[in-house]
């Protein structure tokens, strides 16, 4: 492997584990956010507690895990833009 290859391994490896570290993430705050749903319907005496976890899954749903798409997208974008270069031309 070439050095500069060996450089764009890492980080992709670094965008894949960001994106796979939130994929529990977005499991486990869906669930939380229904199981609030229904105590709510049950428990209206902890209402302020399950309305707190229903706004905090929806910020991690339009606030953190769209994150994770844009890691994606830049994996996929593939290295064509940063392999252009020569080897010399990273000593700037």
């Amino acid at each position: 492997m070439q050095a500069s290859s060996f450089g764009n391994y890492i980080a992709e490896l670094g965008l894949t584990n960001s994106f796979v570290q939130q994929s529990p993430f977005a499991y486990l705050w869906a669930w939380m956010e229904k199981t609030a749903l229904d105590q709510l319907k049950t428990q209206p005496s902890d209402s302020a507690f399950y309305e707190a976890k229903i706004k905090t899954a929806q910020f991690y749903f339009k606030k953190i895990l769209p994150r994770a798409q844009m890691h994606v997208e830049v994996i996929n974008g593939g290295l064509d833009v940063l392999m252009r270069h020569k080897e010399e031309e990273f000593i700037f």
